[in-house]
């Protein structure tokens, strides 16, 4: 039996008499199916062997890189922006409370 605490909805496995007797005392019983979740077969992911190499020249670009980012007016280190951050708080009715 597992009690669904905010919509005060209780789901049990009952025999037909036990649904009866439920219904006897006035309270609202409803048939449901069974779930069964899918397994699936999943395959290992196929490793990757090449490992990334870089040529001299192309390091030296992206060092460089650096360089064009000092040439930004204003600079791109976010240097005289505002930043806000909205937070809508503490949800009272979350199940880990």
């Amino acid at each position: 039996m597992k009690l669904a605490r905010h919509s005060n909805i209780v789901f049990a496995t009952l025999t037909p008499q036990q649904a009866d007797q439920l219904k006897a005392l006035g309270y609202v019983v409803q048939g449901g199916k069974s779930v069964k979740a899918d397994v699936l077969d999943v395959a290992p992911p196929i490793p990757v062997a090449a490992v990334p190499t870089y040529t001299p020249e192309q390091l030296i670009y992206t060092a460089g890189l650096e360089d064009l980012r000092a040439m930004m007016s204003p600079l791109l280190y976010g240097e005289g922006f505002n930043l806000a951050i909205l937070d809508t708080g503490i949800r009272e009715t979350h199940d880990k409370i």
